[in-house]
């Protein structure tokens, strides 16, 4: 069974578009099969979007899926650097095709984690792959630390069900500096630093 954090040409092709509004903007996103959240907008990247860190300089959307976090960011802060990647082809075509429907400039990047990125970031937005596995999310959520700027701030979000106090204590076990900006149901918001 394919799954959106992979790449898989033979998965078919359903385009549905939803919408989500920023004030009074009205952003529209093409989605698609084989795509996170097709056909509708993910509430906890909604909540993450809503209760992140105010954005400035270069900001990463990392696993930008169809541009949902990014196109949004990019919308609330226009001044910010935007850079999206993901590992997914069919994604990022629809994340470019959303910024140029949204008239969002953008930089893409077609990248398995970090492995074609080199640059640093002070702001990293991430909703972790969950069913991709604990040992692919935690080196996404460390390697994305090793990429923020001084001071720069990675802001997650994790379900409780999909093990957020595990995180947590793994975040404290690895002396990694965190703070948790909003618990709303089972929707944790949390921002981890770059301590160094």
């Amino acid at each position: 069974m394919s799954q959106y954090f992979e790449n898989d040409d033979n998965v078919l092709s359903l385009p549905k578009d939803t919408h989500y509004w920023v004030g009074a903007k009205c952003l529209t996103f093409k989605t698609d099969h084989g795509v996170f959240s097709y056909g509708e907008i993910d509430d906890a990247s909604a909540v993450l979007i809503k209760k992140g860190p105010p954005c400035k300089g270069r900001v990463l959307d990392l696993g930008c899926g169809y541009g949902f976090i990014g196109i949004t960011l990019k919308t609330m802060y226009p001044s910010i650097e935007l850079y999206q990647s993901d590992i997914n082809e069919r994604a990022l075509d629809l994340c470019k095709a959303n910024c140029l429907n949204n008239g969002i400039v953008s930089n893409f990047i077609l990248s398995d984690g970090f492995e074609s990125i080199e640059d640093s970031f002070d702001c990293i937005y991430l909703n972790p792959p969950i069913h991709a596995g604990k040992d692919i999310c935690r080196k996404l959520i460390t390697d994305s630390i090793k990429h923020l700027t001084p001071g720069g701030v990675l802001a997650i979000v994790i379900r409780k069900k999909h093990g957020a106090k595990s995180y947590l204590k793994w975040f404290t076990d690895n002396r990694i500096s965190y703070e948790i900006v909003e618990k709303k149901d089972d929707i944790y918001v949390i921002n981890l630093h770059n301590s160094n």
